[in-house]
C-alpha cells in the first residue's frame, strides 16, 4: 500500500488511538481488487478538515478519497470509486 508510480488512487485516513479499528480498516484496504493504491495515515489531533487537507497535500495520485479509521471497505470499493 506504499505509493509508487503506478498508484491510481489515494486513501487518506486520519487516526488516533484506535489500533484495533485501524488494523481492520487497513486489512480491508489490503484486500481490495484495485491494488494500485496508496494509503496515507494522518496520526494527529486537530480539526478533521485540517487533517484531511494534510493528507491531500501528501497524495501522489489523480484521485483521492477519505475514510475514517473504523471503516471496513468491501473488496471492490476502490474499483467502484475509480469507475
Amino acid at each position: 500500500m506504499a505509493p509508487d508510480a503506478t498508484s491510481r488512487i489515494t486513501v487518506v485516513i486520519p487516526t488516533l488511538d484506535r489500533p484495533l479499528e485501524l488494523a481492520q480498516c487497513l486489512a480491508s484496504l489490503k484486500a481490495q481488487t484495485e491494488v494500485r493504491h496508496e494509503v496515507i495515515l494522518i496520526k494527529e489531533r486537530g480539526p478533521l478538515a485540517a487533517l484531511r487537507n494534510e493528507g491531500l497535500q501528501q497524495a501522489c495520485t489523480p484521485v483521492v478519497c477519505f475514510i475514517d479509521d473504523d471503516v471496513v471497505c468491501p473488496p471492490g470499493w476502490l474499483a467502484g470509486v475509480l469507475r
